[in-house]
């Protein structure tokens, strides 16, 4: 079993993954399911962060550069 910290930074990768290939939703979509579906990391993201990911995300999406997403990923710990 994973550690809390190599559980969230497993996620984070998973995420940033998707940034890097330009799929920005689903790198907020990811990372809110994998750190969910953890009991270890079970409500670490709250609905108001996921909104900012999702707005980091669409503002990605919209050519408006990707490293606030990139930074919001980064930002949980």
């Amino acid at each position: 079993m994973k550690s809390r910290e190599e559980h969230l930074s497993w996620a984070k990768q998973r995420a940033l993954i998707c940034v890097d290939v330009g799929r920005f939703a689903d790198a907020v979509a990811g990372l809110r399911g994998d750190l969910a579906g953890n009991a270890l990391s079970k409500g670490v993201m709250t609905s108001d962060q996921a909104r900012r990911g999702y707005k980091a995300a669409a503002n990605a999406a919209l050519g408006r550069g990707s490293q606030a997403l990139t930074e919001w990923v980064e930002s949980f710990k």
